[in-house]
């Protein structure tokens, strides 16, 4: 009988001991939705890129759009998925005031063409976009290829706990989760010998 209630006391600890750590180190919970952020610069040479990451946080909606530009987000294995409109950053629409014709003046739109200029994009990702591609939409051209694996890789291990991403566990990571785990059994064990000399007196 006492035997069977050594095995029940070590089954519970061992049992606690896994609660513990599942509370403390499982089932995370939040809002890890994450952006794209992808900054070109469009001139009279071509197109460049001058920023690309990854981090937390909403893109805009993008399925209104309007624009001479298609954006495209690809997988590892080339497949779209997702494809939108982009408009031209170096089309400027403004607000003039011309001649009506009649002695006066009316308010009326115009078109600024400028040489070149900056595109900043803010795109959702979903955990599978490997590639951007940015084309012509009426000769569907590709303008510009972007490789996204450097900044999410970066991200990784700037957040090597997401769920979303893979983990990279550091050598201090590890060391800290065997201390807790060793600390959890030696609390235990100390609960369970407490627990016995209660009994026996």
């Amino acid at each position: 009988m006492r035997k069977v209630r050594w095995i029940l006391l070590i089954v519970c600890a061992i049992l606690a001991a896994g609660v513990l750590l599942y509370a403390l180190y499982g089932g995370e919970q939040g809002d890890f939705s994450k952006v794209l952020v992808i900054k070109l610069h469009i001139g009279t040479n071509g197109v460049r890129e001058d920023f690309i990451g990854l981090r937390y946080g909403h893109p805009p909606e993008s399925g209104l759009r309007s624009g001479s530009f298609s954006g495209r987000l690809l997988s590892a294995d080339g497949g779209t998925v997702k494809e939108f409109a982009i408009w031209d950053p170096r089309m400027q629409l403004g607000d003039v005031m011309v001649d009506d014709g009649h002695g006066g003046e009316m308010l009326s739109g115009a078109k600024v063409q400028s040489p070149e200029a900056d595109l900043l994009l803010t795109l959702p990702y979903t955990g599978v976009e490997e590639q951007f591609e940015l084309h012509d939409r009426a000769s569907g051209r590709l303008i510009k290829s972007v490789n996204l694996s450097s900044a999410i890789t970066s991200f990784s291990q700037t957040y090597p706990s997401d769920p979303d991403g893979p983990r990279i566990v550091s050598a201090q990571q590890g060391i800290s989760l065997i201390t807790m785990i060793a600390g959890a059994a030696v609390f235990f064990l100390l609960v369970l010998v407490v627990f016995m000399m209660v009994r026996k007196r």
